[in-house]
């Protein structure tokens, strides 16, 4: 076997480890959002988790050497900072304070096949037919371990949900795209940053309106974890 062929096997072992990382953090945060959803209002969880994040990923970023976005990027930069981790996220937490976990969680496992679509569109990327199955049977896996759920009386939560599921699985390509251009960490920064700086007026009015939050020790640990 060739050091290429060693070396790209070790790549792809690794993308897998990731992904099952992120499969794992990812879902879990539906659980730990909603739970904290009941203390504190909704802008002020998604500002205090880019707050955390992004003073985490500022700390990292400056041990890399990084590339200076061209100015015809920016746009892509803002779009992920502000229609992904702003309003998509935002949308995913209203839709599962509508709903419950269970039900945002199933919503949101259509992802793959809505990314998929639109990395056809965007990306020019083929459809296959192991991308349609696997797609399909993502959905089928996530309702049989959600079970039947009835979401008959959370329609607003669900269309929200749906909302946010289209919008993220747009950034997601934009994501897919910058980052073969730029450092993936660095784009990520960036987007937390820009998503931090839109939630913290909305976050100022919400702690006006509704002072009635709680900081308990369960609170600020599962802050710490969602961001």
């Amino acid at each position: 076997m060739s050091v290429f062929t060693k070396e790209k096997m070790k790549n792809k072992n690794k993308a897998y480890l990731y992904l099952l990382i992120t499969f794992f953090a990812w879902g879990s945060l539906y659980v730990v959002s909603k739970f904290v959803l009941g203390k504190i209002p909704i802008i002020t969880i998604s500002f205090l988790r880019y707050v955390i994040a992004g003073m985490i990923l500022l700390i990292l970023l400056k041990q890399r050497k990084l590339k200076k976005i061209e100015k015809q990027d920016y746009k892509y930069v803002f779009s992920i900072g502000f229609l992904g981790y702003f309003v998509a996220i935002g949308a995913q937490l209203l839709g599962t304070k509508l709903s419950n976990a269970s039900l945002a969680s199933l919503v949101n496992s259509m992802n793959p096949i809505v990314i998929m679509l639109f990395a056809i569109f965007i990306l020019k990327e083929k459809l296959t037919i192991n991308k349609i199955v696997c797609g399909i049977l993502a959905i089928v896996g996530v309702y049989i371990i959600v079970g039947s759920v009835d979401g008959r009386s959370q329609i607003l939560g669900i269309s929200v949900s749906i909302f946010s599921v289209f919008l993220w699985s747009y950034v997601s390509v934009i994501i897919r795209k910058i980052t073969q251009k730029y450092d993936s960490l660095q784009i990520t920064t960036y987007g937390i940053i820009i998503a931090a700086i839109c939630t913290m007026p909305f976050s100022i009015w919400e702690l006006t309106v509704n002072p009635d939050v709680q900081f308990d020790r369960s609170v600020i640990l599962s802050m710490l974890y969602i961001g």
